[in-house]
């Protein structure tokens, strides 16, 4: 039993069904909406984005509405901010890695070495 669990005086959920459950990828928040006793927020793909005109507007696909109660919406926003705060090390650390390997990766191309397999010769 966790420590939370054991403060409000109850057993852990129990969680049914996790095999069903909907995957949903968003790239963002369009819309949130406030309200009492429930609240909504609407999450979207990015499908266009004009990189030669950043003025025109984006294109985006919305993935789902989500409607929940208020305070679950508040709870659920506290949790992941206190979820980001924690793992902030180690995901700043991960991407330092992986940038340092692009850079390498990057430093190793020589535009004189001809491609090394995999494409076509040019006399077949």
């Amino acid at each position: 039993m966790n420590e939370q669990a054991i403060m409000q005086g109850s057993t852990p959920p129990i969680f049914v069904d996790r095999e069903r459950m909907a995957k949903i990828f968003a790239d963002g928040l369009s819309q949130l909406m406030l309200g009492y006793p429930v609240s909504r927020f609407v999450l979207h793909d990015l499908v266009e984005r004009n990189v030669a005109d950043p003025s025109a507007p984006e294109l985006r696909h919305v993935v789902c509405e989500i409607v929940m109660p208020t305070a679950g919406l508040i709870d659920m926003a506290k949790s992941i901010l206190a979820a980001a705060k924690q793992a902030a090390p180690a995901v700043l650390q991960v991407q330092a890695e992986y940038t340092a390997r692009m850079h390498a990766a990057f430093d190793t191309i020589d535009m004189n070495d001809p491609p090394s397999g995999g494409g076509a010769s040019p006399d077949r």
